[in-house]
């Protein structure tokens, strides 16, 4: 039977991640697909999925705590780090909820097992408070789940304070975005269809962009029922990307190369901002060139 719950379609999510089956992001869509959820139940199952594996390595520390180096089972290390995010990093979910549906998503054998683990934890919910303070300033790289390698960087090159600032925003829910395709809709017709698709927005307000061309979507449906995404009215794209060609001011006369992960996106903007743009040449690295770009990217 497929999840239809928050917390099941998480915690499935993220055990199939922990088995190596893809990346989170396509799982959670893959079931979040099939499943009839509202807004903020789809929400909710983002946020948990989502949120685990942003602060994984402080989950993995806190449950440490308490069970030492024995190893657990994949299930059991999900559900622990799936509960301990609720208890620690959401403050709209009553203890009671977040450890009692939890534990109901453990294998009968184990459900005790988890259940005595988070209930401690909510006991010594202050005490525990501390101790992750305390790790994200003297470990920062571990209390703030970055890669330590590139904690040691960005100290060395920033300082410690500036590093505590950027791991801090680095770990916020990154905003969606929606830029209007304009070869083939305009902002009223998309948002016209935006409405009757439920989609909830704000209108965007940039030095670089256009009024109306690039929105924040709030809340919506999956992108793939939307008919809007698939006739292809909008991308989703951040408008920092779009700036680039603000700055650069390109003209007829300068030839333009231009590299993207999807073809077309990026390239589209570029034409938009100076259409009679001869000279401008997508470009996309063949794979045995991509470790120059990685290599020039690190240095």
């Amino acid at each position: 039977m497929r999840p239809s719950k928050p917390r099941e379609i998480a915690c499935h999510a993220l055990l199939d991640r922990e088995n190596g089956r893809g990346f989170l992001e396509d799982l959670l869509d893959h079931t979040l697909a099939s499943a009839r959820l509202s807004a903020p139940d789809r929400a909710l199952a983002q946020e948990l999925a989502c949120g685990v594996v942003r602060w994984q390595a402080p989950l993995d520390w806190l449950i440490a705590q308490k069970v030492g180096d024995r190893r657990q089972l994949p299930v059991v290390q999900v559900l622990l780090r799936l509960g301990l995010y609720q208890l620690f990093w959401l403050d709209r979910i009553p203890d009671h909820a977040a450890v009692g549906e939890t534990v109901e998503l453990a294998p009968e054998r184990q459900a005790g097992f988890v259940n005595a683990i988070l209930r401690g934890f909510a006991r010594e919910r202050e005490v525990t408070r501390l101790l992750l303070e305390r790790l994200k300033r003297d470990e920062p790289a571990l209390g703030w789940s970055h890669p330590d390698w590139l904690a040691q960087r960005w100290i060395a090159r920033w300082g410690k304070p500036k590093t505590l600032r950027l791991m801090e925003f680095n770990n916020q829910p990154a905003r969606v975005f929606a830029r209007v395709n304009t070869l083939i809709a305009e902002p009223d017709k998309l948002i016209a269809q935006w409405r009757r698709e439920d989609v909830e927005y704000d209108f965007g307000r940039w030095d670089w962009i256009p009024e109306n061309l690039v929105f924040e979507l709030r809340s919506h449906p999956p992108l793939a029922r939307l008919e809007s995404f698939r006739r292809g009215w909008f991308y989703v794209q951040d408008p920092s990307t779009c700036l680039a060609p603000r700055l650069l001011a390109p003209s007829p006369a300068i030839g333009c190369l231009t590299s993207a992960r999807r073809p077309g996106v990026r390239p589209r903007f570029w034409r938009r901002c100076s259409r009679t743009m001869p000279g401008l040449s997508p470009w996309n690295p063949p794979p045995p060139a991509a470790h120059v770009w990685r290599r020039t990217a690190n240095a």
